[in-house]
C-alpha cells in the first residue's frame, strides 16, 4: 500500500482539532438519537448498568430506558435496577439500541443482521454529550479523540517506524477508528492480523521465532494461559519462566493451573518503575485487574531489573496501562539483553506511540511489527524484535 493511501496519515496531515473530531461525530450520530425517544441498553454488565443510569439521569430520551437486551436467554424475564431484561427477539420496535459491551462489533453486525433498530456503541455517548463526562469503566480509551491534533507528528513517526506494511495498514484502521469511531476499522485490523488464519497472540508465528534456552517474563500472567501458549510456542522446551501477577486470588489460580511446570519462579506483585505499594481493583471488582488509588487491595510493585536475575529472551506484558512504566523498570535488562517483546499497546491513547518511542530511544535497533488480535479495542500488540532474528 503506497504511503498515500493511507487514510488515518491523509488525516494527521491536515488541518483539524479536537472539537473538529467531535463535530464529525455529532454529525453522524446525532440524527439516531434526536429521532429516537427511547433507548434498549445492549449488556447487563457493569458497563451497561452504568450507561443505564446515565441515560436515565440525563433525560435525554423523553421514553427512557426501555429494558437491557441481553443474548442470555436465562436473562430474560429478570430485572436488573429496575429495568426488565429481554431477549434480542422480544424487541418489537425501532427504538435506539446502544451497545454496552467489549463485544461490540459482534452484536453491532447481529443488529445489522437481524433486526431494524439503530444502534451505537456506548462509547460514542461522551463524544455527543457533556453530561456523560468521563464514564469509562472499563479503564480502555474512553479518551480516544483527545490530543490527536497535538499528538499528530508523534503518530506520523510510529508509521515510519513499522517494519512492515501490515504493521501500517494495522495501525492505519485502529487510526482511522480513532478519528471516525466506525467499529469497521477495528473489524479490518483483526482481519488484516489473522489473513492467514495462523497468527497467535503474544506467539505470532509470522513474526516471532522460538530459540533455545528460552528465559521468558510473563508480566500480567493472568491464571497462566500466557505461560501455556509460550510453552506450546517453545515445545516445552525452555530455560525458565518468570510469572508476575498482582491479584492474590488470580495468582493462586495460575499456581494451581501451572502446578506441574518446571522452572517457574512465581511473583504476586505488579511491575513498574519504582519498587513499593500501592492501591488495586482486583478479580470481583471489574473485568480487570488494575492500579487504582480508589482500591481497596494493596499489592507490591517490583523492577524486573531487581527481580530477574537471568538474561530474559522473551518479555511480555500486558499489565492494564502500567506497561510503560514497567518498561522503565526493565530497561536495563532489555538493553543488555536484547530481548523479544509483545507489549500490549491499547490500553492509553497514548499507548499506541509513547511505548515504541520508549524502546525505541534506547537504541536497542529493534524491528516493529503491530498486530491486532480482537474484534474489540483490546489486543493490539507491538512486537519487538532484534534486527539479527
Amino acid at each position: 500500500m503506497a504511503e498515500i493511501g493511507y487514510e488515518s496519515l491523509q488525516r494527521l496531515r491536515s488541518q483539524f482539532s479536537e472539537e473538529t473530531l467531535k463535530q464529525d461525530l455529532k454529525r453522524e450520530y446525532m440524527p439516531f438519537l434526536e429521532h429516537s425517544k427511547r433507548v434498549y441498553i445492549w449488556g447487563t454488565g457493569l458497563l451497561g448498568r452504568f450507561a443505564c443510569k446515565q441515560l436515565i439521569q440525563s433525560n435525554i430520551l423523553e421514553g427512557g430506558v426501555i429494558a437491557y437486551i441481553d443474548n442470555n436467554r436465562a436473562l430474560a424475564g429478570s430485572v436488573v435496577d429496575d429495568v426488565p431484561v429481554i431477549t434480542p427477539d422480544m424487541i418489537e420496535t425501532n427504538d435506539l439500541i446502544i451497545i454496552c459491551s467489549q463485544y461490540f462489533i459482534e452484536i453491532e453486525m447481529q443488529v445489522k443482521n437481524e433486526l431494524s433498530n439503530p444502534c451505537l456503541y456506548y462509547r460514542i455517548l461522551p463524544f455527543l454529550y457533556d453530561e456523560f463526562g468521563e464514564w469509562d469503566i472499563d479503564k480502555g480509551l474512553a479518551d480516544s479523540l483527545k490530543k490527536l491534533d497535538i499528538y499528530r507528528e508523534n503518530y506520523k513517526n510510529v508509521f515510519h517506524k513499522c517494519a512492515d506494511e501490515v504493521s501500517k495498514e494495522i495501525l492505519d484502521c485502529i487510526l482511522n477508528y480513532r478519528f471516525t469511531m466506525k467499529s469497521k476499522w477495528i473489524q479490518k485490523a483483526y482481519e488484516k492480523t489473522n489473513e492467514s488464519g495462523n497468527n497467535i497472540e503474544y506467539f505470532d508465528p509470522e513474526i516471532i521465532k522460538p530459540q533455545k534456552n528460552e528465559v521468558f517474563v510473563d508480566c500480567g500472567g493472568y491464571i497462566g494461559d500466557t505461560v501455556l501458549g509460550f510453552l506450546k510456542f517453545v515445545n516445552n522446551t525452555y530455560r525458565k519462566i518468570y510469572y508476575f501477577e498482582p491479584s492474590k486470588f488470580i495468582f493462586n489460580q495460575a499456581k494451581e493451573n501451572l502446578k506441574s511446570i518446571d522452572n517457574i519462579v512465581f511473583t504476586s506483585a505488579g511491575v513498574g518503575e519504582t519498587a513499593g505499594i500501592c492501591k488495586f481493583v482486583g478479580a470481583g471488582q471489574g473485568d480487570f485487574g488494575h492500579i487504582d488509588d480508589n482500591g481497596t487491595e494493596t499489592i507490591d510493585i517490583v523492577r524486573l531489573d531487581e527481580i530477574v536475575i537471568d538474561q530474559p529472551t522473551f518479555i511480555k506484558m500486558d499489565i492494564e496501562g502500567a506497561e510503560l512504566s514497567a518498561l522503565k523498570g526493565a530497561s536495563g535488562i532489555i538493553k543488555e539483553s536484547k530481548p523479544k517483546l509483545a507489549i500490549c499497546v491499547y490500553h492509553k491513547p497514548e499507548d499506541l506511540f509513547e511505548i515504541l518511542e520508549l524502546i525505541d530511544s534506547w537504541g536497542i535497533h529493534y524491528k516493529y511489527y503491530f498486530r491486532h488480535y480482537n474484534k474489540g479495542l483490546a489486543g493490539t500488540i507491538l512486537y519487538c524484535i532484534p534486527q539479527n532474528e
